[in-house]
């Protein structure tokens, strides 16, 4: 059983799998592997799209999950 997280950040999306028994990080990994863009309407302002977020957060999990050989079924937080 494992634990999934996640931290939403201006550059990417990183997620981690924790053993929910243990506590031991079993993988880390950041999603896009380039800087996610932004957008500056005007100066000083920066803007990014929740949508993209989102997309990158549905592709890590599968990532963190297919390199892992965890099932979703496996998670049993976030």
């Amino acid at each position: 059983m494992y634990y999934i997280g996640f931290d939403v950040g201006s550059s990417s999306i990183k997620a981690s799998l924790v053993q929910k028994e243990s506590g031991v990080v079993v993988a880390i990994l950041q999603e896009p592997k380039e800087e996610m863009g932004m957008s500056s309407a005007q100066p000083g302002w920066a803007e990014q799209d929740p949508e993209i977020w989102w997309k990158h957060i549905c592709s890590a999990s599968q990532r963190i999950l297919s390199e892992n050989s965890v099932r979703a079924t496996d998670i049993h937080g976030i």
